[in-house]
């Protein structure tokens, strides 16, 4: 639904030829999601891309391990 209200709206400046920049789809881009509620994420966040490629090799290790014993079990 945000999808087609965004693309509602550009349609809408295109047939009216109102330029648009890019500085002017953010801002529009973020009322948009307001009115629908949608909290906006105004900076960087809180976690570094190395955090989640730890937990990823920790899960990783997990599931390797759960496989081991489960093909150790069915011999």
């Amino acid at each position: 639904m945000l999808v087609e209200q965004y693309l509602a709206f550009a349609e809408t400046m295109a047939q009216q030829h109102t330029p648009m920049y890019m500085k002017d789809w953010i801002e529009r881009l973020d009322i948009l999601l307001q009115l629908n509620g949608r909290e906006l994420l105004t900076h960087a966040g809180k976690i570094s891309h190395e955090e989640p490629c730890k937990n990823q090799a920790k899960n990783l290790k997990n599931i390797n391990r759960y496989k081991r014993r489960w093909n150790m079990n069915k011999i």
